[in-house]
């Protein structure tokens, strides 16, 4: 089969690409952005669009521009399908390229936030969910949202993007890492979650002051990276948690499920996710308890003392109450975190929902909606 993706070159998109490239299907990536560096794409085809912020008072020459070229693009290749990741930047194309069968997939913001943003967003989105032949999702939210936006219920699949069950193991456990930290003895808290605002990293800062009060021998692991990195050490050291808190910048796809299977209690301050974040469901699958912000779709995954916590979004004074409640309880963070390993391997298992979307791809093909 051959697939045409229209999307970014995050780590989602191209673990997803990886998936058919694997099981023998031709792809090709319409992309605004560059490859990664180190990444080896020789057994797929990449095609870059220009940016539409190169400059900024040709920004709508430079659409059509990429609009045009997609459209030269897929009458050359003639794909079997073409997925576009994300409405925004990729999804709004598919009502002007004049193809079938065609799929999008809704990631979060542009769904949730974007099209309210701006009048011209929301009407090519409804526009984009009327002209696909199919929509994807990975959240009951999201699902919702593109139901209230006019797209039928039976239009819409809602497949998991799925954790690596192989990679992101409880095997992986190796507390030597924390040598180079001086924290071998220590009950370690992680968050992998972006420095950005949406993330809301400052409440967990705020949270560890508490936390650390009463029991001294939880450590506190910031990694990662963005904007608010130097803010955030900054607060840090206003709070006197200097001693406390690691802030370990990026960490490589290779190392980062020895750094959560190493850890005792995962964390996420998101304000919003949709679907299961990624973070969250690796963590899950080391075989971690997770405290994670109340929201609609975390928690169909999490059960407050089954498998871990959730707590209201800001609230420093609930999160850490729930960190120290874990932090003192081994058995109950070994129980919540042998179950959460069982529940991603059944229910959020990458290569079983690839799997599923490769059989969608099919019926997509074979049938006209």
């Amino acid at each position: 089969m051959k697939i045409l993706f229209l999307g970014n070159t995050s780590i989602h998109v191209l673990r997803w690409i990886d998936f058919f490239v694997t099981n023998h299907h031709e792809v090709v990536l319409v992309s605004l952005e560059k490859m990664p560096k180190n990444y080896n794409y020789s057994k797929f085809t990449v095609i870059k669009l220009n940016s539409i912020f190169f400059l900024r008072r040709f920004k709508r020459l430079s659409v059509l521009s990429n609009l045009f070229k997609c459209r030269s693009i897929i009458h050359r290749i003639k794909p079997d399908i073409i997925h576009a990741h994300s409405f925004m930047g990729y999804g709004l194309l598919i009502p002007f390229i004049n193809y079938t069968p065609t799929i999008i997939s809704a990631w979060g913001t542009d769904i949730l936030f974007s099209p309210n943003n701006s009048r011209i967003i929301y009407i090519l989105t409804k526009l984009a969910i009327r002209k696909a032949t199919r929509l994807h999702t990975d959240g009951r939210k999201t699902f919702e949202v593109l139901q209230c936006l006019g797209s039928p219920k039976d239009k819409i699949i809602k497949v998991y993007f799925g954790t690596d069950t192989n990679q992101f193991s409880p095997e992986k456990r190796d507390k030597q890492i924390w040598n180079k930290y001086n924290i071998k003895d220590s009950i370690i808290v992680i968050s992998t979650r972006q420095h950005y605002p949406i993330y809301d990293i400052q409440t967990l800062l705020y949270s560890a002051n508490r936390v650390i009060s009463q029991v001294p021998s939880v450590k506190f692991i910031i990694a990662s990276s963005g904007p608010e990195t130097e803010q955030l050490k900054v607060l840090s050291q206003a709070l006197g948690l200097e001693k406390s808190i690691i802030f370990t910048g990026y960490i490589s796809v290779d190392e980062l499920p020895i750094y959560l299977a190493s850890s005792d209690i995962y964390v996420s301050t998101s304000l919003s996710d949709a679907g299961l974040a990624a973070s969250t469901a690796e963590a899950m699958s080391c075989g971690l308890p997770v405290i994670i912000t109340d929201d609609i779709d975390n928690r169909d995954w999490v059960t407050n003392e089954v498998n871990g916590f959730v707590f209201s979004p800001k609230n420093t004074e609930e999160l850490a109450s729930r960190i120290i409640f874990m932090a003192r309880n081994e058995t109950i963070r070994q129980n919540c975190g042998n179950k959460n390993r069982s529940l991603i391997k059944l229910h959020n298992n990458y290569y079983l929902e690839m799997k599923k979307i490769e059989c969608e791809y099919i019926k997509m093909k074979n049938q006209l909606y």
